[in-house]
């Protein structure tokens, strides 16, 4: 038995948002000296084999850096006579740096802001803002120049993620999961301009419950969709773009038994059910990966559920079906791991024959 749920666009609403002012010149080079002595105490520990620092070290130690920096700023503007930053000129530099080195850079205060969807960036300057209540704006430029743009989201791409991610005139197309666990696609050299889309997710929205508070079903289609899950019927969820798929296929997914062993499957990671081990203490979360630079240690998502399917799963989750990961998607459903999921693009739920 295989059931398909479509679903429809919502919206919540927002807080306004605003973006601090930084010194960009001030900043850029503050990012490079201390991204520099980052690279160099890495390269210190590897060396005297300790491994690379961990993320919280690397925290610890870019703020000292900085720290040290500004203060060696403020000695030589007192030694020349001139007068120093003031506390709040320091804090928003520092927060700028840190945002460059751990974050995004400018693009890091739009995705702390809860009330931003969607951000569509089409070069440093065009940058369109979708909100939660469902309105567009003008977003803020995201950085001085397309060229800083780019080499801003390859670096992102070297050093986020589970693996080492290209994005260059020989890989010109990047998918990303973000630390928050947003979505990042980015294209260059086949478009005008490089050209990133973010998607944002709210991972607050987990339970079935929490879509009949929201107004996206009622009482008797929640206990309808609980008991499809808890009853191991294989479940597609199909939707248009931006119509809630994800935290539909979320939502489901939750109502699993915490006893069960789940396997999700994703080009990109997006469910997030690392976010939720009480729920699911016994899972594992798989990400394909593209070729290195010699065109080898490719793993497409028809690998990994071949691969998943080896795991002793009780359910395999496809986080989305879009090529030859079809086939085996299918084989998960019907040779004994009933109660699979996935989502589809397609209009409605007829549609999703045809797709």
């Amino acid at each position: 038995m295989t059931a398909f749920v479509s679903v429809t666009q919502n919206g919540d609403g927002r807080h306004p948002w605003r973006a601090d002012p930084t010194h960009l010149d001030l900043v850029m080079a503050l990012h490079r000296t201390v991204g520099e002595a980052l690279t160099a105490a890495h390269a210190a520990q590897e060396e005297a084999g300790r491994g690379r620092l961990s993320p919280g070290d690397e925290r610890a130690l870019a703020r000292k850096l900085l720290g040290d920096e500004l203060r060696r700023l403020a000695s030589t503007a007192y030694a020349e006579g001139r007068a120093p930053m003031d506390e709040a000129d320091e804090d928003a530099i520092s927060a700028a740096v840190l945002d460059r080195l751990h974050g995004l850079a400018r693009l890091q205060p739009l995705l702390d802001d809860p009330s931003i969807r969607d951000i569509h960036i089409s070069g440093a300057n065009r940058v369109w803002l979708h909100l939660r209540d469902g309105t567009k704006i003008p977003g803020p430029p995201v950085a001085a120049s397309d060229e800083d743009l780019i080499e801003l989201i390859a670096t992102a791409a070297r050093r986020l993620g589970r693996s080492e991610r290209r994005w260059d005139h020989a890989q010109p197309e990047l998918n990303l999961q973000l630390p928050n666990g947003d979505r990042l696609h980015a294209l260059m050299a086949v478009s005008g301009r490089p050209t990133v889309s973010i998607r944002r997710h709210d991972f607050d929205i987990h339970r079935i419950d929490q879509l009949v508070d929201r107004n996206v079903c009622d009482d008797l289609l929640a206990s309808f969709l609980a008991s499809a899950v808890r009853a191991r019927a294989n479940v597609i969820v199909a939707g248009g773009t931006g119509t809630g798929k994800t935290t539909m296929l979320r939502c489901l997914l939750n109502e699993i038994d915490p006893e069960e062993r789940l396997i999700t499957v994703e080009d990109s990671l997006e469910i997030g059910l690392e976010r939720f081990d009480e729920l699911h203490p016994d899972h594992e979360t798989l990400e394909a990966r593209d070729a290195n630079t010699e065109g080898v240690g490719a793993f497409t998502l028809a690998d990994l559920v071949r691969s998943a399917l080896r795991m002793d799963p009780q359910r395999v989750i496809v986080g989305e079906v879009r090529g030859s990961e079809v086939l085996p998607m299918l084989l998960a459903m019907s040779q004994g791991n009933d109660g699979s999921m996935c989502s589809i693009h397609a209009d409605s739920s007829k549609g999703v024959f045809g797709r």
